[in-house]
């Protein structure tokens, strides 16, 4: 009599939801309907108040509700819904969404049998249509990571994560974007809970896909079968202050300030940044970055990225060059120039061209290509990182002046 051999299955992980919700959100008693409702098991659903008191709805259909005393925005909000949560999966998600039939149960599978443990995802997002009933003609399918942008409000930025049509499902991606994000809660904990820092909007993609790409992990876009739809037109409009927005670009910096590549790397992301006009308008917001970026928990973070998996990232994840994102005649630009045509012979620097911060090099059309190598009292001499041109750049004004010192805060030790 031959005996049978006893067979074990990997038990499918339980998952958490996290449900942020903020100011007044008029489709968020109905997102965590559909959620469970469409979940086609057992989910654990924890809804987080950012900054107010809970609704009476919100007992009768979340586990837990987690009342924050001040808005804290997404990031932190959502570190306080996964250090609550008991679910091996955890689902960070916004609260005017739809859900797939049976997402759930598809995630759990998906994540036993082919994602891993340091995986990292995001799902297809679609839109609802002002009746409610969902849209696929256009489906957002993740992010890429852009090197440097000028954003449409001319502002410039580094690390920034925008849509990306190419993603393919299934595949790895350069990162996350679209309000469904997925993680293991061990994995989160085991890359010094990369979200507890975080006191602004903007940079939790970007934070948490560079973080799985440099300690070895994947961003991954899932299966066409787990599935979520955005209401673009119904999420709220928040009243941001002058703190608020300060924050955006703190939380940026400190992204910045943390890239393990090296330091002339980091210095040609400050030198761009450092030509915003918030941040020679406004100041402190370097100081504070800084100061934030030093912290202990910060450093538990921070300290997890890998430098030598730096240039594999950079080379497959990153598109580098400027892209411009302002609206013109013919879109959105990508700028990725790399001439290297020989100087121009210049007979003395007072007869060097002028040029400003945002100048197209008059050679080789780069974007934001020139690099300071010496100064005066009034004056910078600057050259093209692609091509060699040489140029002057006038310092006459006060910004002018917070520029340069800006850049020499971001790129102090």
């Amino acid at each position: 009599m031959r005996r049978k051999k006893k067979t074990t299955r990997t038990k499918s992980p339980k998952i958490s939801m996290i449900i942020t919700i903020r100011g007044h959100e008029p489709l968020a008693q109905s997102t965590c309907e559909c959620a469970r409702d469409t979940a086609g098991r057992d989910i654990e659903l924890i809804v987080v108040c950012d900054g107010q008191r809970a609704e009476p709805w919100m007992s009768g259909v979340a586990d837990q509700v987690i009342e924050l005393d001040r808005p804290t925005c997404p990031q932190r909000a959502r570190h306080e819904g996964i250090i609550r949560s008991s679910g091996d999966l955890v689902v960070l998600t916004d609260a005017h969404m739809r859900f797939s039939d049976r997402w759930a149960p598809e995630l759990a599978a998906y994540y036993r049998d082919e994602a891993g443990d340091s995986a990292l995802g995001c799902c297809m997002i679609g839109t609802l249509s002002e009746s409610g009933s969902p849209s696929d003609d256009t489906p957002y399918r993740g992010a890429a990571l852009y090197e440097r942008m000028i954003a449409r409000t001319g502002e410039q930025l580094a690390m920034v994560a925008r849509w990306c049509p190419d993603n393919q499902p299934g595949h790895e991606i350069g990162a996350i974007m679209g309000a469904f994000y997925v993680l293991r809660r061990a994995w989160y904990d085991a890359m010094g809970q990369p979200l507890a820092t975080g006191m602004g909007w903007g940079c939790d993609e970007e934070r948490l896909s560079l973080t799985a790409h440099l300690t070895g992990g994947r961003v991954l876009l899932l299966p066409d079968t787990i599935r979520a739809w955005h209401e673009f037109r119904g999420a709220p409009r928040y009243a941001l202050d002058g703190d608020h927005i300060a924050r955006l670009w703190i939380e940026r910096l400190k992204l910045i300030l943390a890239l393990p590549a090296p330091q002339d790397y980091v210095q040609t992301l400050a030198t761009h940044m450092a030509g915003s006009r918030y941040l020679a308008d406004v100041p402190g917001v370097i100081e504070r970055a800084r100061a934030e970026a030093a912290r202990p928990a910060e450093r538990a973070w921070s300290s997890k990225l890998r430098a030598d998996l730096w240039p594999v990232v950079s080379e497959r994840w990153l598109r580098h060059g400027v892209y411009d994102e302002r609206p013109g005649p013919g879109g959105p630009v990508e700028h990725t120039t790399t001439t290297t045509a020989p100087a121009m012979e210049q007979p003395s620097h007072a007869a060097w061209p002028l040029v400003r911060i945002r100048d197209v090099c008059p050679r080789c059309d780069a974007i934001d290509s020139f690099r300071v190598y010496g100064s005066r009292r009034d004056v910078q001499y600057v050259r093209c990182a692609h091509c060699g041109f040489r140029g002057r750049r006038k310092l006459v004004t006060p910004r002018g002046v917070q520029i340069m010192d800006n850049l020499a805060l971001l790129i102090s030790t």
